[in-house]
């Protein structure tokens, strides 16, 4: 007789795990982009992303990888965001390698990681890791967020925050940008 509320119990715990998103993970729950927006494709079509219009980009292409840069430079470095969205002919998995590797990265640039996590988007891995230090004169924040869209596949969107002013709030915005890319 008890099995069954135990049972319920394990699933909506199992459900309610399986619904937590970067939106929760950051606090962003609620936050909403509101300005006339673009929509940019990589030089390869490989993805797209919706950022807000007045953005400036730059398309990068090599053998196996296609990256868009964008940034708001109307306004000084330190109240801005950098990001950096790649797509990379990569079959390596995400896994505990994947993510000692990064997180190795992560020290030998003197960075602290303050999150990471292995998840889903699209039913497909996914690993991120938020880390802060400095870069330059600057207090610095990096969310590194990789996905493997397919088994050949790696996208990794990369955000820089330089500076320690609103550092939530423009987390906030590049997780819902990062949340419209788009694999094509």
């Amino acid at each position: 007789m008890i099995k069954y509320p135990l049972r319920i119990l394990g699933l909506f715990l199992l459900m309610s795990c399986a619904n937590h998103t970067l939106d929760q993970d950051f606090n962003c729950s609620g936050y909403k982009i509101i300005s006339k927006q673009k929509t940019v494709r990589d030089f390869n079509n490989k993805f797209s992303i919706v950022i807000p219009q007045h953005w400036k980009t730059s398309l990068y292409d090599e053998e196996g990888l296609s990256s868009l840069l964008v940034a708001d430079t109307t306004i000084s470095l330190q109240n801005s965001i950098l990001m950096d969205i790649s797509f990379l002919n990569n079959s390596t998995p995400i896994d505990s390698k994947f993510s000692d590797k990064i997180s190795s990265d992560n020290k030998k640039m003197g960075f602290k990681e303050v999150k990471t996590k292995r998840f889903t988007i699209d039913d497909s891995p996914a690993y991120y890791t938020l880390a802060k230090g400095k870069k330059g004169a600057y207090p610095y924040t990096i969310l590194n967020i990789f996905h493997k869209p397919s088994e050949e596949a790696l996208l990794h969107s990369k955000v820089e925050i330089y500076g320690d002013s609103l550092v939530d709030e423009r987390l906030c915005k590049s997780v819902q940008l990062i949340k419209k890319i788009k694999t094509l």
